[in-house]
């Protein structure tokens, strides 16, 4: 009779992790659709251009390098820019209005030129904050978006940026005279919440795993005893 106890002992202890796992799944897919909702709020109750020392998911639309080499990532689902160092560092982030485009950089303040579906230039400083702007016709159908996401910045040599999307991490690699190196990663509790993917994917196993881990339903048994007649 030892034995079969053990089994079961086992096999609950199996079920409690599984089940554990799955809950676990589901806790990062509610904290990525959290994490989107309070950044589409910000934008809206606040305004476009916040900015803030806290890193978001990337899911990188295109990257820009200025002169400095300083990496400007903007994510489309956040709608938001994020800028890094030559090394990869995450220095500061700001909210956009949606589909913009990096046209360029104006070296006499430091600025980046960025271009929205409505023909507005708005020029941004490195901080986020929005210096001027300007509305000219045919503008943002002029502007040529980087294809395959590679960028040579002129300025610090012919270095050549790529932006590789896998199910986890969108990264940012650097291939220069001495290989391919990469430059921004992001930490793994940053990335495992980053929509839409991994996001959905977590939501769907962690459903399923709780879902197999739980005990089905037992229908109520009946003592078999036939209720007595109330005809005599």
């Amino acid at each position: 009779m030892t034995q079969p106890r053990v089994s079961r002992t086992r096999r609950s202890y199996w079920i409690l992790l599984i089940k554990g796992l799955g809950i676990a799944l589901v806790a990062a897919a509610a904290a990525g659709f959290c994490l989107l909702l309070a950044s589409l709020f910000m934008h809206g109750a606040f305004g476009p251009c916040i900015s803030s020392r806290v890193e978001l998911p990337n899911e990188p639309v295109f990257v820009a390098v200025d002169v400095q080499g300083r990496l400007f990532v903007y994510s489309q689902h956040y709608q938001r820019m994020q800028v890094y160092s030559p090394e990869g560092r995450f220095l500061i982030g700001w909210f956009m209005r949606p589909n913009g485009i990096v046209r360029g950089f104006d070296s006499a303040d430091a600025s980046v030129l960025v271009v929205f579906p409505d023909d507005l230039e708005v020029a941004y400083s490195v901080n986020g904050q929005i210096l001027r702007q300007v509305h000219q016709p045919g503008l943002y159908s002029s502007t040529p978006i980087p294809a395959g996401f590679f960028i040579c910045a002129e300025g610090i040599g012919c270095s050549r940026y790529r932006v590789a999307h896998r199910i986890l991490w969108s990264r940012v690699f650097r291939t220069d005279i001495d290989g391919e190196h990469l430059i921004v990663g992001q930490p793994l509790p940053i990335a495992v919440i980053r929509l839409p993917i991994p996001c959905l994917l977590w939501a769907v196993l962690g459903m399923v795993l709780i879902r197999y881990a739980s005990p089905p339903k037992r229908a109520p048994r009946h003592n078999g005893a036939q209720p007595e007649s109330m005809d005599r």
